[in-house]
């Protein structure tokens, strides 16, 4: 488990490596087409690298899951990635404009389970469901 005290962001300047390339070669992975995934980092972002680790797979995870179910019909959409410290909590979200989903599904098994497993192992809290205003929204957030 991570020790939270670890992602100060001014403390992890010097240690731990960059969260931003992580994060840019799940959007680089996306499928090419009609749907456009963005990141939005800090490129100087420095944490554990079990911390990025994690995010990078609960990325891929809701990328994957929004590439494969929200846009049916071939619509075009966008997948937003964004890592942000507000507040004093890391948080990673993952938002689509598509046809959302249910606030409470199943998560014991598919690309939820892992988003739920890769969260827990970095003592975060993941959230999975209807985004405001359409579309799903995936949240991760590790306390101060």
């Amino acid at each position: 488990m991570t020790d939270t005290a670890q992602l100060n962001p001014s403390a992890a300047h010097d240690r731990g490596i960059l969260a931003r390339p992580a994060l840019d070669a799940v959007a680089a992975s996306a499928t090419p087409g009609a749907h456009q995934v963005r990141v939005d980092c800090d490129p100087d972002l420095r944490l554990p690298e079990e911390v990025v680790e994690n995010l990078q797979l609960v990325a891929h995870e809701a990328v994957d899951n929004a590439l494969r179910h929200a846009f049916p019909n071939h619509i075009d959409g966008h997948v937003w990635i964004r890592l942000f410290y507000e507040r004093g909590r890391l948080t990673l979200t993952v938002r689509d404009d598509g046809i959302g989903m249910p606030d409470f599904a199943d998560y014991e098994s598919g690309g939820r389970a892992r988003i739920t497993q890769a969260a827990s192992a970095i003592n975060a809290h993941a959230r999975m469901g209807a985004a405001p205003f359409g579309g799903a929204l995936v949240s991760v957030t590790l306390p101060a």
